[in-house]
């Protein structure tokens, strides 16, 4: 993995002096730490989850280990709803995969990062539509509702103690998180993308958690980092409902 970060950013001082700082001194439990990082780590593997990199995926495939394992230990059921966001931009084709989807389960293709402050993730989607030029894309806000329903299997993990940005108060979804999409709406006083998804309860986890169960049986013979890369590719089948929401 280090070897595949120093030659993209064989020009960038600063990430390669990130890249030996990780190399020295990270250890398995600052996985979600140096993830919260705006760093050539969390930019890296964001991208390679995306692309479906499989040669990049398994050399990741340690540190996604050690990213789910720390998220898991960190994971706790809420005593009372509360709400997420996340701003981003989002090509309008994922705009309308997503509005033929509302009422559906969908699931993250990555880890997700999102704030407790609205304002602060609208900034980012305002922030982020300026820099986008082109006419295909446009300004998008999640707004993800976590119940005292969620189910157990959803993982996610408060990361404000840790993060380099602690007023950001950072939730982290693992990946592969599947939420219920309840709306897409575009308020003409914003003219920025809504989109409301509410974590899966046990009964909507259920057939998911199934199938994966089958795929570790399956499997079972594989190492960790292997069952890894497995299970992502057992879940390409559900293309047709994952999404880049990081």
């Amino acid at each position: 993995m280090v070897n595949i970060c120093r030659a993209y950013y064989v020009e960038n001082t600063i990430e390669n002096g990130n890249i030996d700082e990780f190399e020295i001194k990270y250890t398995q439990d600052q996985a979600v730490a140096w993830y919260t990082k705006s760093t050539f780590i969390y930019k890296m593997l964001k991208k390679t989850l995306r692309l479906f990199d499989l040669n990049k995926l398994y050399a990741f495939a340690f540190y996604i280990c050690d990213l789910q394992k720390q998220l898991e230990n960190w994971h706790y059921t809420p005593s009372k709803t509360f709400f997420v966001y996340r701003g981003l931009t989002m090509s309008l084709i994922n705009i309308a995969q997503l509005q033929a989807n509302v009422r559906n389960l969908v699931a993250s293709n990555g880890f997700l990062s999102t704030s407790r402050t609205r304002e602060i993730a609208m900034n980012y989607a305002r922030k982020q539509g300026i820099l986008e030029q082109s006419d295909n894309f446009c300004n998008v806000l999640l707004e993800i509702e976590i119940g005292t329903d969620v189910s157990s299997s959803c993982i996610f993990a408060d990361a404000a103690h840790i993060s380099d940005f602690p007023e950001e108060q950072e939730i982290l979804f693992s990946i592969g998180t599947i939420f219920r999409l309840n709306e897409v709406s575009l308020p003409s006083q914003t003219g920025i993308y809504i989109v409301k998804m509410k974590t899966a309860n046990s009964e909507e986890y259920a057939l998911i958690d199934k199938l994966l169960t089958i795929a570790r049986e399956k499997f079972e013979e594989h190492r960790t980092q292997q069952l890894i890369l497995k299970l992502l590719q057992y879940g390409q089948s559900f293309s047709r409902h994952c999404f880049n929401f990081d």
